[in-house]
């Protein structure tokens, strides 16, 4: 059974409805952490919950964390990096997938993702499982949930095509700096979601 980190974003949607339609959905667990998006990304979160019928998989997380990159001026394009987000977000999601049973927690992290994200590069995953699994023999623990980045060698353009396949696109939310509630269309993830043509 399977966690996933949900930020109501395309690639983490993909991952949600993916699980759900294999049956393998334990939760989803989205985290509210100061970011600027924090509603818009509840919003389209529980919008795609609600189209693929699986509501009750809802966990959330409040967490107050130093975003102040995240807060750029309207209109400035780049990457909005917050320290150690995923780790952070990855702690807690072993923590509840332990609870509920799962073998393992997913995010949403792409190929597109590693020139600016190192929490979103293979080797991050590789060197944080090999940090989770590793057994106790003095106790007999023999590792927590893993952790699974399955589009990590993906591209944006086909999570996109996927997420309109699957008919979750039009809930998703991209944007990291909106204004006035509406996408600023300037910013990394606004500029990546336009590789389609997709609104």
């Amino acid at each position: 059974m399977k966690l996933v980190l949900f930020s109501g974003g395309v690639d983490s949607s993909v991952l949600v409805a993916r699980a759900h339609r294999t049956r393998r959905l334990a939760g989803v667990l989205f985290v509210a952490y100061g970011q600027p998006a924090a509603l818009q990304e509840w919003r389209a979160a529980r919008a795609v919950l609600g189209a693929i019928g699986a509501e009750a998989a809802w966990h959330e997380l409040l967490l107050d964390m130093a975003c102040d990159d995240m807060r750029a001026r309207p209109g400035e394009a780049g990457p909005r990096v917050v320290p150690a987000r995923n780790l952070v977000f990855l702690a807690h999601g072993v923590n509840l997938a332990s609870a509920l049973g799962a073998g393992t927690v997913e995010y949403g992290a792409t190929s597109d993702d590693w020139s600016d994200y190192p929490d979103c590069r293979p080797a991050f995953v590789s060197s944080l499982n090999a940090a989770l699994r590793a057994p106790d023999r003095v106790s007999g623990f023999d590792g927590w949930p893993r952790v699974s980045a399955p589009l990590i060698h993906s591209r944006k353009e086909l999570i996109l095509q996927e997420a309109q396949y699957l008919g979750i696109l039009k809930h998703t939310w991209s944007c990291y700096a909106p204004r006035d509630g509406h996408p600023c269309s300037t910013c990394d993830a606004c500029q990546a979601r336009r590789l389609g043509d997709y609104p």
